[in-house]
């Protein structure tokens, strides 16, 4: 998944972040086909970035699920200028903000902490 993570600013659709999570999940696309309860041919149309099928949206939880890899929502996210982290994550980092907000006002300076927007420039 590092590996993906890493391409993220070069994924120019949302279709192309689908077809390299199937891509790098191993799973056969008639596998994957039956488990989201669509037909082989649609999913292959679906991946093909040349086609004018779009993934459905609603299969996009399942095939993260499935694939194990959130690269579409990671992609998407990315595309509106945020990064995702795990929910456990959230009281870790709402001590760290504290504890750099409590050294800042100890030094005397204001510092304030905004969730970190990426830097794209399209």
């Amino acid at each position: 998944m590092e590996i993906l993570e890493n391409k993220i600013e070069s994924i120019q659709s949302l279709t192309e972040a689908v077809a390299l999570t199937v891509e790098a999940s191993g799973i056969s696309p008639n596998e994957l086909a039956d488990k989201l309860g669509v037909e082989v041919g649609h999913l292959n149309r679906i991946l093909n970035k040349h086609d004018c099928q779009h993934f459905p949206p609603d299969l996009l939880v399942p095939l993260m699920t499935l694939c194990k890899n959130l690269l579409p929502v990671e992609w998407l996210a990315w595309q509106m200028g945020y990064r995702l982290y795990e929910k456990s994550l959230t009281p870790v980092l709402k001590a760290i903000k504290v504890a750099i907000e409590e050294e800042a006002l100890q030094d005397d300076r204001p510092l304030k902490i905004f969730p970190q927007r990426n830097t794209r420039s399209d």
